[in-house]
Order: structure tokens, then C-alpha cells, then sequence
């Protein structure tokens, strides 16, 4: 069995799965954006959408039009949540590193989605400004954010599987004891890295909307937490692979600075809708 506490292990391990986690991040977040927007043009308002974000003009906001825009825009990410992982089951037993985008997409997704109802309780943002021009008691937003919270923990304990089976990508086999060292690698630092790039991403329109853009994202970090409950008690596993591969996702890379490039700079001064 390779051992995977290596200088060089570290870094291909954390560093696929962060690519992975940014290309991702940019396809949900961006997606949720577009349908905003779609949602906003139907009822009657003009957009911009630009790398940071969007805005509307042209009228006045309704109760109604909230709702239509700001509950269904972002509820498209429980969609994609459920047809990621059910895309990841299908894949997750082949060796490729492409799975892990799909994974990547059902924990940014769920995270998001449950992550604008524990921000939601508190501020009038995303999901939470569509419960509040449905005067939605605070109490009751509250109760929300706790089972969202609830949730999250109890997801990231479910697809304790899905990320042991993501070792498939790198070893012949791993042991339990060597699970929780791979977990790390695996979601917790790119994860973190993940973040402070989007907050460099962001910069200079960091605080346009207050810094809640970010804190939806961080309910991640409740999903990740979630993953390490009982994580000792989980059987070693043996893959298919004839020998241990530790290789850097070189394509996925050039997607991603591509991808980067052409928002950051096609979307600065924005697009008109």
C-alpha cells in the first residue's frame, strides 16, 4: 500500500481536487447567476451580470417578484445537487479524476443550497430575501437554519463513501487508518484553498454585497465536518487499479486558468440582459 503522507502526495492529491473544487464553483455559481437573471428578465427587469455578480434595475421589486427570483434562482442548485451525485455514483468506480468534478458539484451545490437558508435566518439575501417577502416569521427562518445545519452534518456523514471511493483515482487500496489523512487531503484543504481563492477572485468587489455572497459558501465547511463522524469506523477498501498512480490533472488546469481568464475579463465591466 502507497503511503500517502508524502510532500509530493500532498500536493497532487490537494492540488487535482482543488481544481476540481474551482471549476465547480464556477460552473454552479455562475449557472444559479444566468437563471437569476433569466428568472429576473421574465419578470420585467433589466440585468448586468458581471464576474463578481449580478444586479437588477428597471422597476420596483414585488413580494412576488422576490420570490419568483431569488427562491427558484438559487433553489436550481438543489437540482444540481441531486443530479451530481447521482452522476458521481455512476462514475466513482472508474479510476478517472474527472469524478471528482461531479463530486465537487454535489458538495458546492447541497452546501450552497442549505447554506442560503442558515444565512437566509439572519439577512435579507438570496433564498432568505424570498422568505421574507413571504413575511416568514424569524422564528421559523431559525428553525430552517438548524435543520439546514443538521442536514449538512448528516450529508457529509453519508458521502463518507464517495470520498473513500475517490481514492480509486490514486491507490490500489486504503486502509482506515489511512483515511482520515486522505479525507484531509481530499476536501479539507482544497476546501480552504478553494475559498481564499474566491476571495482573491473577488477583489476589489469583495464587500459588494455585504461579504453574504461568501458566507453562503461557508456552510461547507459543515458538509466537510460532517464526513469525519465515525470516519475510524469505516472498512479499508480495494480497487481495481493494477498498480498506484499519483498524477497531476494537467487539462482540467488549462480549463480552469481559461475559464478564469474569460469571466475576469469578459465579465468586468459586465454583460446587459
Amino acid at each position: 500500500m502507497l503511503k500517502i503522507k508524502s510532500e509530493k502526495n500532498n500536493y497532487f492529491v490537494s492540488l487535482n481536487s482543488l481544481v476540481y473544487f474551482l471549476l465547480a464553483y464556477f460552473v454552479v455559481i455562475f449557472s444559479i447567476n444566468l437563471f437569476s437573471i433569466l428568472l429576473g428578465v421574465v419578470n420585467g427587469f433589466n440585468a448586468q451580470l458581471f464576474y463578481y455578480g449580478y444586479f437588477f434595475s428597471g422597476k420596483e421589486w414585488s413580494n412576488q417578484n422576490i420570490f419568483s427570483v431569488f427562491f427558484f434562482g438559487n433553489s436550481l442548485s438543489l437540482l444540481f445537487a441531486i443530479l451530481a451525485e447521482r452522476l458521481y455514483k455512476e462514475k466513482r468506480k472508474y479510476a478517472s479524476s474527472f469524478k471528482l468534478f461531479y463530486l465537487w458539484v454535489y458538495i458546492i451545490s447541497i452546501s450552497f443550497f442549505l447554506g442560503n437558508f442558515i444565512v437566509g435566518a439572519f439577512f435579507d439575501f438570496g433564498i432568505g430575501s424570498a422568505l421574507i417577502a413571504l413575511n416568514i416569521p424569524f422564528i421559523i427562518r431559525l428553525v430552517f437554519a438548524i435543520l439546514s445545519v443538521i442536514a449538512l452534518l448528516n450529508l457529509g456523514y453519508y458521502s463518507q463513501k464517495h470520498i473513500q471511493i475517490s481514492a480509486n483515482v490514486y491507490f490500489i487500496k486504503i486502509s482506515n487508518d489511512l483515511l482520515p489523512d486522505f479525507f484531509v487531503k481530499q476536501i479539507v484543504i482544497p476546501s480552504l484553498l478553494g475559498i481564499i481563492f474566491i476571495i482573491l477572485f473577488k477583489i476589489p468587489y469583495l464587500g459588494m454585497y455585504n461579504y453574504l455572497d461568501l458566507l453562503v459558501l461557508l456552510p461547507i465547511f459543515l458538509f466537510v465536518g460532517g464526513t469525519f463522524i465515525r470516519i475510524k469506523y469505516l472498512h479499508s477498501m480495494k480497487f481495481k487499479r493494477k498498480t498506484n498512480s499519483m498524477k497531476l490533472s494537467i487539462i482540467p488546469i488549462f480549463i480552469l486558468i481559461i475559464f478564469i481568464l474569460v469571466l475576469k475579463i469578459g465579465l468586468k465591466n459586465g454583460l446587459n440582459f
